[in-house]
């Protein structure tokens, strides 16, 4: 059936290409009808020649784009924007959204959150999965924003599966490409970008995965870890760890 020798009667999907194409008798007697109400030529070979000329044209900035080093073609033959350049160019501006002198008032830059967005996508995508409010084909979208609102990292990732991991990656990105940055402390996540194993990593990287309940107050929570984790000795937190123990009786 797939290979178009056998159909199905009444089938959306296996019925014959007779039943599925306009009957040839009545494309002849409204051929121009048809082409008009779509917006189409009538004679093929002036389509033909349209679509040549924007794919010669497409094909020529595709040249042009590659001579310049503003695109580049990898193992796959899959032509992409060069990676470094798109990273360099989101770190100028979230750098310059940072030098605006009202920014300040907003955070202080310690702060973030990260959520997922669902994005519609082709089924044929690997990490497209079907979405479950609205059953449609869709990729995971994980958005880092800083508190004082520029968007600094996001990360494509599988639908309905644990955050935690891209959670922490986004901050330890941030951090880490620039010694002159001010550092995150803080970031805001929900449940699902809330793990253990996330918040162990993360105190391992020096900041906070704190999973945001609308009944707390963020920053004071915050500042009460930090606090905690700025001023303890090594003494005080085997102490503190001690007394999490159960007693041998």
């Amino acid at each position: 059936m797939q290979g178009g020798r056998l159909w199905v009667p009444h089938s959306a999907n296996f019925r014959s290409r007779t039943d599925s194409l306009i009957p040839e008798e009545e494309w002849e007697r409204d051929r121009e009808k048809f082409c008009t109400a779509f917006g189409l030529e009538v004679d093929p070979q002036v389509a033909i020649a349209r679509q040549m000329a924007l794919l010669n044209d497409g094909l020529q900035r595709v040249k042009e784009g590659l001579a310049n080093g503003l695109l580049e073609i990898d193992e796959q033959a899959c032509v992409r924007l060069p990676a470094l350049n798109a990273m360099a160019e989101d770190n100028a501006v979230v750098a310059y959204q940072q030098s605006i002198p009202i920014v300040k008032l907003w955070s202080d830059g310690t702060k973030a959150s990260a959520d997922m967005m669902a994005m519609d996508t082709t089924r044929h995508l690997g990490i497209a999965r079907t979405d479950p409010r609205r059953k449609t084909p869709a990729a995971g979208i994980y958005t880092h924003v800083l508190g004082s609102y520029p968007v600094f990292y996001d990360q494509p990732i599988v639908l309905l599966t644990r955050q935690g991991g891209p959670a922490v990656e986004g901050v330890e990105q941030y951090n880490s490409s620039s010694e002159e940055r001010i550092k995150i402390q803080l970031l805001a996540v929900d449940t699902h970008g809330y793990t253990y194993g996330a918040m162990a990593l993360a105190k391992h990287l020096r900041f906070v995965n704190f999973r945001g309940i609308m009944s707390f107050s963020i920053e004071k929570y915050a500042g009460v870890l930090l606090s905690k984790m700025e001023e303890e000795t090594p003494a005080e937190a085997r102490r503190r760890k001690l007394r999490r123990l159960p007693q041998m009786s």
